[in-house]
Order: structure tokens, then sequence, then C-alpha cells
């Protein structure tokens, strides 16, 4: 009996933990489709403005790039 109740709070916590990673891991899939001004448009996964202006993006592929955020045309969020 002495085990039940140290494991049953270790489970609790491994449970809520894992429910807490997938909550969060479903909030940051959020897609971006960036346009560029020349006309090249890619995926992206997240999309960073800083005040200096410049824009870091981090490609679907893994892929990250810094870019002016005045070569930017158009971002537009895909909801999946």
């Amino acid at each position: 009996m002495r085990i039940l109740k140290p494991l049953s709070v270790v489970l609790v916590m491994i449970f809520t933990t894992s429910l807490f990673i997938f909550i969060v891991k479903q909030e940051q899939e959020e897609t971006y489709v960036v346009t560029l001004e020349n006309g090249i448009t890619f995926n992206a996964k997240r999309v960073t403005y800083y005040a200096s202006g410049i824009a870091d993006i981090r490609k679907s592929n893994g892929e990250r790039i810094q870019i002016s955020t005045q070569a930017i045309k158009q971002i537009k969020i895909i909801e999946e």
C-alpha cells in the first residue's frame, strides 16, 4: 500500500505533463503562406517580427531565414 500513493502521484504528474505538451504542440501547428515582393511564395511554421525591421521566418522544412519586413508582400494564416 505504501508504494501505491507515490506511484499514483507520479502517474498523475506524467499524464498532466503529457497533456500539456500535446496542447502546446497543437497550438504551434499554425501554418503561414508567405509571399515576398519578388513573387516567391513558401510555407512557414513561425514568423517573428523585430523592431529593427527584420522578420525571422521558420519555414515548414525547418530552414530559417531572416529578411527585411519591407521585402514581405503578404502573410496568410492557414487554419487547419
